[in-house]
Order: C-alpha cells, then sequence, then structure tokens
C-alpha cells in the first residue's frame, strides 16, 4: 500500500542499518495491471483492466469519455464504498492542471454524475460552447471558461438574456459587474464584436407564438430561420404556415408611391410558410 518512493526508503532504513557499509535500492520493473469500474454517463461503461498508473482521465478516456449527458465536472472516484475525492476536468481541459494526486488501485469505482446546469457564451470569446455551471459561478468564471473575450470583443457589450420564457429581457452588464453576477441554468450571454464604422447594425423583432419574442440584432445575410431558432423556436400552439412578415423599408416605398400612411399599407400582407 505504500507509493515506490516510501517503499524505498522504509527498505533502505531496514537494510542499510543491518548491512553496515551498504547501499541498497529497489528498482521497478513492471507494472501490475488494475480492474476500474466505470459506471454512470460515460460512453462505454463497464469493467477496465489498465495499466497501474493510471489515472481517472487516462481511466475515461478508456470508457469512450463522457456521454452527452454525463458531467465533465463532477466525477466521483470511490474505493470499498467510500468516496475518495470528486474531479473537475475543467482544470485539465480549460486550465491544463492535469496533476491527479490520486492513483487508481484495484477495484476503484469511477463515476460520471449528470450534466449539471449549463450556461452559452458567444461573440467576442476565445471559445464559444455551453459550459457546465457551479451554483455559485458567475459572468466573470463563464468569460474565463470561454477563452476570455478576444482582442476583437467588447467588455462594454456584454448582454445576458436569462432563461425565462415569459420574458424577452436583454441586461447588459458591465465590466466592474462580471464578478458580481451570478449565473443561472440556461443563461445566454453574447459578448459584442467591433465593427467598422460603415457597417450597419440591423434588428429584427419576432412577436406571438414563440418562447422568446423580442428585438435581436441580425448579421447581413441571417436567415429567418435562424431568428425563430435564437428566440426559442416555436410554441406548440404555433401555426408556422400563417406567419407574417412586415419590411419597413417596403413598406415606406409603398406608403409613399400609394400616398397611404403606413398604418394603412400594412394590411397589404398574405400569410406566408416561416419554414421556408
Amino acid at each position: 500500500g505504500l507509493s515506490f518512493e516510501n517503499a524505498n526508503q522504509l527498505v533502505k532504513s531496514k537494510a542499510e542499518s543491518s548491512l553496515i557499509g551498504k547501499k541498497v535500492f529497489l528498482t521497478l520493473t513492471k507494472l501490475r495491471e488494475i480492474n476500474v469500474f466505470i459506471l454512470g454517463n460515460a460512453k462505454f461503461p463497464g469493467l477496465y483492466t489498465l495499466s497501474g498508473n493510471s489515472s481517472v482521465l487516462s481511466a475515461l478516456n478508456a470508457a469512450g469519455g463522457i456521454d452527452e449527458n454525463g458531467s465533465y465536472r463532477n466525477i466521483t472516484h470511490k474505493r470499498k464504498n467510500d468516496t475518495i475525492g470528486n474531479f473537475d476536468l475543467y482544470d485539465a481541459l480549460i486550465f491544463g492542471n492535469i496533476l491527479f494526486n490520486t492513483q487508481l488501485r484495484d477495484g476503484d469505482v469511477i463515476i460520471v454524475n449528470p450534466a449539471m446546469s449549463e450556461a452559452s457564451i458567444s461573440g467576442g470569446v476565445g471559445r464559444e460552447a455551453i459550459y457546465e455551471i457551479y451554483e455559485e459561478d458567475t459572468l466573470a468564471d463563464l468569460i474565463k471558461y470561454a477563452g476570455g473575450i478576444t482582442s476583437s470583443g467588447q467588455s462594454s457589450n456584454v448582454v445576458i438574456r436569462r432563461n425565462n420564457l415569459t420574458s424577452n429581457l436583454e441586461n447588459l452588464v458591465l465590466p466592474e459587474n462580471f464578478s458580481n453576477t451570478k449565473l443561472l441554468n440556461g443563461d445566454s450571454v453574447r459578448v459584442g464584436l467591433f465593427k467598422p464604422k460603415s457597417q450597419k447594425t440591423f434588428t429584427v423583432e419576432i412577436k406571438g407564438q414563440v418562447n422568446k419574442p423580442g428585438t435581436y440584432n441580425i448579421d447581413d445575410g441571417e436567415k429567418l430561420s435562424s431568428v425563430i431558432r435564437r428566440a426559442g423556436g416555436y410554441k406548440k400552439n404555433a401555426y408556422p404556415l400563417g406567419g407574417k412578415l412586415f419590411r419597413e423599408s417596403l413598406l415606406k416605398k409603398l406608403g409613399k408611391a400609394n400616398n397611404k400612411p403606413i398604418e394603412t399599407v400594412k394590411k397589404i400582407n398574405s400569410f406566408f410558410d416561416l419554414e421556408k
């Protein structure tokens, strides 16, 4: 049960005390194999035979990694029904801290627990993605997981949309409040990007039977279907074939041509299929 270093010291102290003038040392010629159970949300759970110097990370790699419902931040290591520790793989995968102090032993169990709460971040950050978050995580932590704000990102233009289907509010968060803004499951964060001064910002407003109605910034050439997805998709009672599109620039032209106010011209619309 000793580490190699401690075993070496023990043998040296015992032998050299009785063998006067002799120097004693140990060498390791072969590592024994160990059996480790990998359970829970691994891609291929089961019993694996591994090298004696294997770590939790190498064991998970043998099991094919973590499945789409598993947690990268809550992995339990058990030995003889006792919990040895819980591992957060973000330490290794994001921050490069690959030191695992607890070595695996024969009969150990590794459990990949279900994924925790999640928040997404996009825009001017190093790694756009959906990240698992602890209850105490803040906006500053999420930005850190995403590799920080890039040189083209705008720290003064960070918007957070809460996961609340009854609200369409987007809150601008100032840099000095990043570490004070707690995250909730399903939050969506967008970091603005610097744009040339000559480039216009376009917005579109979406109303009716979508989960998150509101006003959204759009990129040049972006499709209506993309905006609908960003708005949380259709509600269950939505009728996609009955959508109406109002384009302000065309309405103004029609209004001038017919010498009619825009409110009257808005009535000149036909239904269309939003899914197309």
